[in-house]
């Protein structure tokens, strides 16, 4: 069977962060023997630029392009990530009735006002002007394609939040985790004195990763004694990044590196660490914090939007509102050994159990290959 992923970008060796949770399924879309190739629209291109990534074929194209390609290959399905506007017109322009599977994130099928908090600029009425536009064409197009389409939501919150925002109901629809990989992010029994070392691996770019809440509970941090024995690793780069690492310089424990890191880097680093400081502002599942849990470090996280849905606190993390609670946590686990290494290994179960291979990638195949009738699954959570 011929896969044939539609997205908006895909990872590449001048930027290894494009969707890198969807290059994860399409390589083990590939271990299963599903030939899977990925189309970039790109209507800046005159032209279709191939390039390959770790044995992965990806054509970046116009929406011209793009229906000349699959007028002339042979594709069964067709995966898309992110349904942008132009990715509606690529599927309209189609002459061939081909199954369509539709991933929902977040960016694509929220509201603006669910992020005033990165209103400080132009940009962010630029911004309302492109999400209105997009809401309102989501909208038209699920009421009005012809097309077979199947939806699959990462998480509950955010199926509701986009049926909330963009004002209609997704008939047929699944709610189907993005995949964590368990074997590569594996689980290690943790040492005691690992919950001294709390790692952050999160993009400095906008404030949806709250690095300024951590920052603001590493400050709590400092006026306790315990402080003193605790490391802190920040890893990350964006705008925001030189304005915190200039208010945390003063503390010598608090190490900030303005970087990037690949898979292999950051398993290294969470092997060496015990906590993963992973606050947000807003977020549909939280993959690198299910990357760490899955490798035994605890989450100190936030109590909102789809993170309790992969958070049960005290159990496999801990959940917060505000940097006091996040700093509290912290040192719940400094003075409880035992608590600790329970709930870290609690954690990497419930990662393995709700987004391992079963749960999510082998779902998902389930899903695309029963759409080619339209027929719907009852079992598993057919929705």
């Amino acid at each position: 069977m011929n896969f044939l992923i539609l997205t908006h970008q895909y990872p590449k060796k001048s930027n290894l962060y494009r969707s890198g949770f969807v290059h994860q399924r399409v390589k083990e879309y590939q271990s299963k023997g599903f030939n899977t190739e990925v189309w970039v629209i790109d209507n800046s291109k005159d032209f279709v630029e191939k390039y390959t990534f770790e044995n992965v074929n990806v054509y970046e194209g116009s929406i011209s392009e793009f229906k000349n390609f699959v007028n002339q290959k042979e594709i069964d399905r067709i995966l898309v990530h992110f349904l942008l506007q132009e990715t509606m017109q690529a599927l309209e322009s189609l002459n061939k009735r081909i199954p369509v599977i539709v991933w929902v994130h977040l960016f694509e099928a929220s509201s603006w006002y669910r992020r005033l908090f990165e209103f400080n600029s132009l940009s962010f009425l630029k911004y309302i002007r492109f999400n209105t536009k997009q809401l309102k064409a989501y909208r038209k197009f699920n009421e009005n394609t012809k097309l077979n389409i199947t939806y699959v939501f990462v998480s509950q919150w955010i199926k509701s939040v986009a049926e909330n925002d963009i004002k209609t109901k997704f008939s047929k629809s699944y709610v189907i985790h993005n995949f964590v990989n368990t074997s590569l992010f594996n689980y290690e029994k943790k040492e005691p004195s690992q919950r001294k070392k709390i790692l952050s691996i999160r993009t400095f770019q906008s404030k949806k990763y709250a690095n300024d809440i951590s920052a603001e509970a590493i400050k709590i941090l400092s006026q306790r004694p315990e402080f003193k024995d605790l490391e802190f690793s920040l890893y990350g780069r964006g705008k925001y990044f030189k304005k915190i690492e200039r208010e945390l310089s003063k503390y010598p424990n608090v190490k900030m590196y303005d970087t990037f890191l690949t898979h292999k880097e950051m398993y290294d680093l969470y092997k060496e660490h015990g906590i993963f400081l992973c606050p947000t502002r807003q977020d549909s599942q939280g993959v690198s914090m299910g990357e760490a849990m899955s490798c035994g470090l605890i989450p100190v996280t936030t109590n909102n939007s789809a993170i309790p849905e992969f958070v049960d606190h005290g159990e496999t993390g801990f959940l917060s509102n505000n940097p006091k609670e996040i700093a509290e946590s912290i040192l719940r686990l400094y003075h409880n050994e035992e608590e600790y290494l329970k709930v870290s290994y609690q954690a990497s179960r419930a990662v393995d159990n709700q987004c391992g291979l079963a749960a999510t990638i082998d779902r998902e195949i389930e899903v695309i290959q029963n759409a080619s009738n339209g027929g719907d699954i009852v079992r598993n959570g057919f929705l």
